[in-house]
């Protein structure tokens, strides 16, 4: 709603002094209450052109600003650093690893102003999830796999996340006699676990290692 105001600020400032038309705010009022005459109904029918290509400049400039705008603070993690920047999905910031890097900005810095942890985290190469999910009959039952994907529902809550090599066990089978525990392993290429019957996730951040190969020593 702000930016929304603030760009037609800027463009009704635009069409004021730079240009030889006037942007009657009286008009527009009306226009939103639907208290318009016959004479003023007419006036907009003969300037629809003009209104309707300051509307496109205005939109094509949000649209332009709003990209480089978001480029700018990705690059800079803005986002991870103040929360009114932060994308809505807060899953997206889960699932990618970077809730890892919005704790490294949150540390406390010393008295020179250094965190506590001067590396930021690598983001994840991949991640494991351990879901715990309540099944009929069943009991509580953890899912172990890869993460795959996830997607989001219509008001932007997490609708269900997929998960590759698949492994269940039930907890109600768990005996701390034995060790390791019990896992079976799920046939299929995905698991897709729907949220609403998820208790709460565990996420494993892995990272890959490049292993450097030395030559064998010679006499």
């Amino acid at each position: 709603m702000v930016p929304s105001a603030l760009f037609h600020v800027l463009g009704i400032l635009f069409v004021e002094l730079l240009t030889v038309y006037h942007v009657d705010l009286f008009l527009l009022i009306k226009i939103i209450t639907s208290q318009l005459n016959d004479e003023e109904l007419k006036s907009i029918q003969i300037n629809a052109g003009k209104i309707f290509s300051y509307n496109i400049l205005l939109w094509t400039l949000a649209g332009i600003m709003g990209y480089y705008f978001k480029k700018v603070v990705r690059k800079y993690d803005f986002d991870l650093k103040y929360s009114i920047l932060r994308f809505p999905n807060i899953w997206h910031y889960y699932f990618s690893g970077e809730y890892e890097h919005i704790l490294y900005y949150q540390q406390e810095t010393n008295s020179n102003g250094k965190r506590q942890s001067n590396k930021k985290p690598q983001l994840p190469d991949f991640i494991f999830i351990d879901a715990l999910v309540n099944i009929e009959n069943k009991g509580d039952t953890i899912y172990m796999g890869l993460l795959y994907d996830y997607e989001l529902g219509p008001d932007g809550s997490l609708s269900h996340v997929i998960l590759r090599f698949t492994e269940r066990r039930y907890v109600e089978d768990d005996d701390p006699s034995n060790s390791p525990t019990q896992y079976y392993k799920i046939p299929g290429k995905y698991v897709l676990i729907p949220y609403d019957k998820i208790k709460n996730l565990n996420f494993r951040y892995y990272n890959l290692e490049e292993i450097k190969k030395t030559s064998p020593k010679t006499d």
